[in-house]
C-alpha cells in the first residue's frame, strides 16, 4: 500500500468550520483511528499508525490550545480521499494547553512569591525584582535555568515543578506588574556609578551600560530592565558574569564587560541602578 503524507497547514472544516464535527466523522468511518478523537480531546500528542506501516510520531506545534500545521498522518490515497474530501480539510487535534494567565498567577503565588513576591517586587536584596522585566526576557531566563545555561541551586528545584510551555505565561505575567522604585544608599557611590553607566570608562574600554539597557535603565526584549534593581543581586550578578560563574549572556557581551571593570565601578553602577 503506497503511503500518502499529509502535511496539515491550516484549521479548515467543510462543516461550520467545527473541529469536534471533523474528528466525529473520522471516528464514525474510520473506527480504527478512533483514538484521534479521544487524544484531542486529551489535549495529548498523538502516534499514528497506518495499516501495516510502521508507526509515524505526530509533531504539533501548540498555539493558543489548538495544534495548528506540523501535524502528519500517514495513510493510503483511498483513505485519505474518504477521510478528507474537499482537498483542504485538515485534521485539528488538540495539543497540550499553554497556561493561562490564571494559572500564571498561582504559579506566582504559590511558587515565586516566597522569593520574588507575587507581584514580582521581591524586599529581599538576593532575589531580583521581576516586575516590569521585558517578557522575552525573562522566558529567556527560565529556558535557561531549566536547561542548566544558568546555574541557581534556588531555581532548579522550583522550575522542576513548572512545564516549559508555561514560562511565556509566568514571564507575561511578572512583566505586566507594576516595579516598585528602589532606594540609593550611597549618594556619592550613586553619583559615580552614574557616570559609568551612562558614559562608562573610556581609559579602560569600559562602554556605557545605558547603551543596552537604555538611559532610564527599563531594558527591552533582550536585556533586563536594570531600574531599582536590588543592589546586592545586581552586584552577585555582574561579578558572576566577571568570573565566568554565569555565562548565558548573549555573545558574551556582558562578560567581555565585566571582566573590564573592577569590583568597585560593579558596586558604583549597582548603586546608581537602584535609584534610577
Amino acid at each position: 500500500m503506497r503511503l500518502l503524507i499529509l502535511r496539515v497547514a491550516a484549521i479548515a472544516a467543510p462543516q461550520g468550520g467545527n473541529p469536534a464535527l471533523i474528528r466525529d466523522a473520522i471516528n464514525r468511518r474510520v473506527p480504527a483511528m478512533g483514538f484521534l478523537r479521544r487524544a484531542a480531546e486529551a489535549r495529548q500528542p498523538v502516534v499514528i499508525q497506518a495499516t501495516n506501516r510502521p508507526r509515524k510520531r505526530v509533531n504539533s506545534n501548540p498555539v493558543g490550545g489548538l495544534a495548528m500545521g506540523s501535524l502528519m498522518t500517514a495513510c493510503s490515497p483511498r483513505l485519505a480521499r474518504g477521510l478528507f474530501p474537499a482537498a483542504a480539510v485538515a485534521l485539528v487535534l488538540a495539543a497540550p494547553a499553554t497556561a493561562s494567565a490564571d494559572d500564571a498567577r498561582q504559579v506566582a503565588a504559590t511558587l515565586c512569591a516566597a522569593c520574588h513576591a507575587e507581584n514580582g517586587n521581591s524586599v529581599i536584596p538576593n532575589f531580583p525584582k521581576l516586575a516590569g522585566q521585558p517578557a522575552s526576557y525573562l522566558a529567556k531566563q527560565l529556558d535557561d535555568f531549566r536547561s542548566g545555561k544558568r546555574k541557581s541551586d534556588s531555581m532548579a528545584p522550583v522550575l522542576a515543578s513548572v512545564k516549559a510551555r508555561d514560562f511565556a505565561a509566568l514571564a507575561a505575567h511578572f512583566s505586566a506588574q507594576k516595579p516598585a522604585p528602589g532606594k540609593v544608599q550611597d549618594a556619592a557611590l550613586a553619583a559615580a556609578g552614574e557616570q559609568l553607566y551612562r558614559k562608562g570608562n573610556e581609559a579602560t574600554g569600559v562602554p556605557g551600560c545605558a547603551g543596552c539597557h537604555l538611559a532610564d535603565g527599563s531594558g527591552d526584549e533582550k536585556t533586563p530592565r536594570v531600574a531599582g534593581q536590588h543592589q546586592a543581586y545586581a552586584i552577585a550578578e555582574m561579578m558572576k558574569f566577571k568570573t565566568g560563574a554565569r555565562a548565558n549572556d548573549r555573545r558574551r557581551a556582558m562578560r567581555v564587560l565585566a571582566e573590564l571593570m573592577t569590583e568597585a565601578e560593579i558596586r558604583a553602577v549597582a548603586e546608581y541602578m537602584a535609584g534610577l
